[in-house]
């Protein structure tokens, strides 16, 4: 069963006046066409948006010295669609989205990021700009504090360090695989020489992703 709905209440830091407006925004567009409802589609179209906006007033105001360039690749590696799959698969928000049953599904970065872009949409048309801004930045603050910016994955970051340090191979094995309640659960490890790392995701490239980050972390500490 779907845990209920003011979990994630509890767990985004925002009450819903229009209940429904979390429904649609939880409603995947598998669950909708059986039961003819509305899907998060719509939502997430406005919620990208948004997000946009926010992310690009943010960078602007924090980056006083740095051109359009930057900006707009700062912007983009921070509204892609892995960090915010990354949000969504780390505080489990696939746990109460509304989705057809299927024991073999996986989920991609692109289905993780719509729901966090459709939640975006369903707080502003709920509460305004002010609180899905704080929606945004409680999740992505850290982003845009970085300095650097991301254009790629973590898997081909470390293809890239282990290669020009020529450290070996890079291996990624699936230790296991749960299911509980329709929700997966996969467990990967990466090898690079002797060091090891493991990570969690709601499907195997997830998995992969923050296993690669990890090892990424212990290499750079070497």
């Amino acid at each position: 069963m779907k845990r209920e709905f003011y979990e994630i209440e509890e767990i985004i830091d925002y009450h819903f006046k229009d209940r429904q407006l979390l429904l649609t925004a939880l409603t995947h567009p598998s669950y909708a066409n059986e039961h003819k409802l509305d899907s998060y589609d719509r939502l997430e179209f406005v919620g990208d948006s948004i997000l946009d906006f926010v992310i690009a007033d943010e960078l602007y105001k924090k980056y006083r010295h740095e051109d359009e360039g930057f900006l707009t690749k700062k912007r983009s590696s921070i509204v892609s669609k892995e960090p915010l799959a990354y949000v969504v698969d780390k505080y489990n928000f696939m746990d109460y989205v509304l989705i057809r049953y299927d024991e073999n599904r996986v989920y991609s970065d692109k289905e993780l990021s719509n729901i966090f872009e459709a939640l975006v949409a369903a707080i502003y048309y709920d509460g305004g700009l002010y609180a899905s801004k704080k929606f945004i930045l409680k999740f992505l603050q850290s982003n845009i504090d970085s300095t650097k910016i991301d254009e790629t994955d973590s898997k081909s970051r470390l293809q890239e360090f282990v290669q020009d340090r020529q450290l070996g191979h890079i291996e990624y094995r699936t230790l296991k695989e749960d299911i509980n309640n329709n929700i997966h659960k996969f467990v990967v490890e990466v090898k690079v020489g002797n060091h090891k790392a493991i990570g969690e995701g709601k499907n195997k490239q997830a998995g992969e992703k923050r296993a690669a980050q990890k090892m990424l972390e212990i290499l750079k500490k070497k």
